[in-house]
Protein backbone atom coordinates (compact mmCIF):
# COMPACT_ATOMS: atom_id res chain seq x y z
CA UNK A 1 0.00 0.00 0.00
CA UNK A 2 1.32 3.36 -0.63
CA UNK A 3 2.50 6.08 1.96
CA UNK A 4 0.93 8.86 2.86
CA UNK A 5 2.87 11.50 1.90
CA UNK A 6 3.05 14.95 0.80
CA UNK A 7 6.23 14.83 -1.16
CA UNK A 8 5.67 14.47 -4.58
CA UNK A 9 8.60 12.42 -5.32
CA UNK A 10 7.42 9.80 -2.75
CA UNK A 11 4.05 9.55 -3.92
CA UNK A 12 5.17 9.18 -7.65
CA UNK A 13 7.51 6.56 -6.79
CA UNK A 14 4.28 4.79 -4.97
CA UNK A 15 1.92 5.12 -8.23
CA UNK A 16 5.39 3.64 -10.28
CA UNK A 17 5.85 0.81 -7.77
CA UNK A 18 1.78 0.03 -8.41
CA UNK A 19 1.64 -0.47 -12.16
CA UNK A 20 1.32 -3.66 -13.91
CA UNK A 21 1.77 -4.21 -17.44
CA UNK A 22 -0.60 -6.64 -19.70
CA UNK A 23 -1.39 -7.05 -23.04
CA UNK A 24 -4.88 -7.74 -24.18
CA UNK A 25 -6.64 -7.52 -27.52
CA UNK A 26 -9.03 -4.74 -28.01
CA UNK A 27 -12.77 -5.77 -27.11
CA UNK A 28 -10.77 -6.21 -23.56
CA UNK A 29 -8.87 -3.12 -23.35
CA UNK A 30 -12.46 -1.28 -24.27
CA UNK A 31 -14.03 -2.88 -21.07
CA UNK A 32 -10.93 -3.06 -18.55
CA UNK A 33 -9.38 0.20 -16.78
CA UNK A 34 -5.87 0.62 -17.52
CA UNK A 35 -5.22 2.18 -14.39
CA UNK A 36 -6.60 1.55 -10.61
CA UNK A 37 -8.51 4.05 -9.59
CA UNK A 38 -6.73 7.27 -7.56
CA UNK A 39 -7.02 8.95 -4.53
CA UNK A 40 -7.77 12.77 -5.49
CA UNK A 41 -4.65 13.92 -4.94
CA UNK A 42 -3.01 11.05 -6.86
CA UNK A 43 -5.69 11.94 -9.42
CA UNK A 44 -4.63 15.99 -9.57
CA UNK A 45 -0.79 14.81 -9.54
CA UNK A 46 -1.25 12.28 -12.77
CA UNK A 47 -3.40 15.27 -14.53
CA UNK A 48 -0.70 17.67 -13.99
CA UNK A 49 1.91 15.00 -15.26
CA UNK A 50 -0.27 14.23 -18.35
CA UNK A 51 -0.41 17.99 -18.99
CA UNK A 52 3.32 19.10 -18.85
CA UNK A 53 4.04 16.00 -21.29
CA UNK A 54 1.53 15.82 -23.04
CA UNK A 55 0.36 19.53 -23.47
CA UNK A 56 -1.63 19.12 -26.66
CA UNK A 57 -3.43 16.06 -25.25
CA UNK A 58 -3.08 13.86 -28.38
CA UNK A 59 -1.17 10.66 -26.85
CA UNK A 60 -3.95 8.52 -26.07
CA UNK A 61 -6.50 10.35 -24.57
CA UNK A 62 -9.26 9.08 -22.16
CA UNK A 63 -6.46 6.11 -22.39
CA UNK A 64 -5.24 6.61 -18.47
CA UNK A 65 -8.32 8.24 -16.77
CA UNK A 66 -11.41 9.70 -18.15
CA UNK A 67 -11.29 13.24 -19.21
CA UNK A 68 -7.40 12.72 -19.42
Amino acid sequence: PPRSTLDRSSAASDVYKRQTLIRAEAPARAVIDVFQPLDPPLMALTAELKRAFDPVGILNPGRMYPGM
